[in-house]
């Protein structure tokens, strides 16, 4: 079955298989109205089918889930004695984490245990827990496929459901042999739900080898990304990169935008989703207008995003993407010494786990800041009320483009902003948009006013040793992640003037980079007077 939209007329408690206490609790925490994805997959579920679902960012299909895995360990009368009832797998951490407070919230007036194991976290602790009993467990499938392997206390032989929760994202980061040996090891006789944004061949042959005549629930759009998002992109020499990243979100920062309601209202608030339909009527498109440097292409972002002017009360929140952890870093090292961006974070996967726990929290929790981040972000976790995308490093699969841009305009009503930045070397990356029925709109910018904070950065870059050496190092990982870029049609490392790109890290000079191809392009020179500047900087 397909169905259309996010919310529907159906309210949780009009559920009559749903136990009395769940529904309790799901009114409690202001869950009235189901998703689309929530309708037509939670009654299956309950009654013991299996589930193919598809459904976009935001469509609310965590619920989906949890609320049947919860229901089935009540209707089974489940206990500590007889281990795990319920797996819930997901490919990261940070979607571990988030999964597991939702089961915690709605299941707080339940008796049943719930745990998490995951990749970095203490093992010998977890083993423990295990051997206690966990009914509803989430894990990543290699600490899971671990404990199955090693940990003899492990109970679960009772094992009554299995949820695959970001399918294709477990098979992209690697999971295929780790998923391929779990389900050899877990009990045949069980109900599994499969949750994919995507559909791939891989995703099929999981679906034949984890599901049993499953139901199709799928929610369809009439385009790839929400209506409520605005979608553009910049044309941008390498060398120039930089500090237009610094003038936008310098303007972006400025901009306020009336404050939001919980990110609850997604679901359930008539009320508020007309009220904020109301509002962002009054904002009128104003595309495709030349700017000055960045500045107009900031304000337009920002009123793309919801300004409404005097009377506003919050900053924007922005989140910015990156090719690579290195350049992440560096990024929100260089622009925390830099003159105005106090609310500035990173969230990549070489931070510690416990500092990526925390700046998730901050993150979620603040309604204003900037947020740099690798594809660790991109799907699966939920940003609320996020304005605005930048795109600073465009992702290798345009399926990526889509989850990226999908942490903003979030829910029925949901508004906000992206945008991409291209070389001129890279422009058939919009004919791969263009496929996917995504056509953002060009904004216009010149190099006049740039060239005093390329000079301000060169010299903040030179005076300070350490910043200079991630510079470096975020210049090697740009191009090592280049020269492996999916599409190299359009991405191709010999194309780049390395002068330029060395610009756009802040250095003056080209760093040595052992990699096939690169340095026969040391001859190659942007157009414009990069060394000029970088004297001048010295100056």
């Amino acid at each position: 079955m397909a169905v259309e939209g996010i919310l529907s007329c159906d309210k949780f408690e009009d559920n009559a298989v749903l136990s009395e206490k769940l529904k309790s609790q799901l009114k409690d925490l202001g869950y009235i109205h189901m998703t689309q994805i929530q309708t037509y997959a939670i009654p299956k579920l309950l009654e013991g089918r299996d589930v193919l679902g598809a459904a976009k960012t935001g469509s609310g299909k965590t619920l989906a889930f949890v609320v049947p895995a919860l229901d089935l360990l009540w209707r089974l009368k489940v206990t500590s004695a007889m281990g795990t009832v319920v797996l819930i797998l997901g490919p990261t951490r940070e979607l571990i984490l988030q999964i597991s407070e939702v089961v915690r919230a709605v299941g707080a007036n339940v008796s049943h245990t719930f745990g998490a194991i995951m990749g970095g976290s203490n093992r010998k602790e977890e083993a423990k827990r295990l051997a206690k009993g966990v009914n509803l467990l989430v894990a990543t499938p290699g600490r899971l496929l671990d404990h199955l392997e090693n940990t003899k206390e492990f109970v679960y032989k009772n094992l009554a459901m299995l949820v695959l929760d970001e399918a294709d994202r477990m098979l992209d980061v690697g999971f295929e042999r780790e998923l391929t040996k779990i389900l050899a090891k877990l009990p045949e006789d069980r109900q599994t739900a499969l949750f994919s944004a995507t559909q791939t061949t891989k995703i099929v042959d999981l679906v034949r080898m984890s599901l049993k005549n499953p139901v199709l629930v799928k929610v369809q759009d009439a385009s790839t990304t929400v209506a409520g998002l605005k979608q553009y992109y910049v044309i941008c020499n390498s060398a120039d990169r930089l500090s237009l990243l610094y003038k936008v979100l310098k303007e972006k920062c400025k901009v306020v935008v009336k404050k939001k309601k919980s990110a609850l209202d997604d679901n359930n608030n008539e009320d508020n989703n007309k009220e904020d339909n109301n509002k962002e009527d009054n904002n009128k498109e104003d595309n495709n207008k030349e700017d000055n440097g960045g500045k107009q292409a900031g304000k337009q972002a920002g009123k793309q995003a919801g300004v409404k002017g005097k009377g506003s009360d919050r900053m924007l929140k922005i989140m910015v993407f990156f090719s690579s952890c290195q350049s992440c870093q560096f990024h929100e090292d260089l622009f925390r010494l830099f003159e105005g961006f106090n609310k500035i974070s990173s969230l990549h996967g070489q931070k510690k786990q416990s500092k990526r726990i925390e700046t998730y929290n901050q993150f979620c929790l603040a309604e204003e800041g900037v947020l740099f981040c690798t594809n660790i972000a991109a799907r699966g976790l939920d940003f609320p009320n996020v304005d605005y995308i930048i795109q600073f490093d465009p992702p290798d699969d345009v399926r990526d483009y889509i989850h990226r841009v999908g942490r903003t305009a979030r829910g029925l009503l949901g508004q906000g902003s992206s945008l991409l930045f291209l070389l001129p070397e890279e422009l058939q990356y919009l004919h791969y948009l263009k496929e996917e029925k995504i056509h953002p709109n060009r904004v216009e910018s010149t190099y006049k006013s740039l060239n005093k904070i390329q000079r301000q950065i060169l010299l903040l870059i030179n005076q300070t040793p350490e910043l200079k050496q991630q510079a470096r190092t975020a210049y090697q990982k740009y191009l090592l992640a280049y020269h492996s870029h999916f599409l190299k049609d359009t991405f191709d490392v010999n194309n780049l003037k390395l002068d330029g790109v060395a610009m756009s890290f802040g250095l003056d000079s080209v760093p040595k980079v052992d990699l096939p191809g690169i340095n026969a392009l040391k001859k190659k020179r942007d157009r414009r007077p990069n060394r000029d500047r970088a004297k001048q900087a010295k100056h």
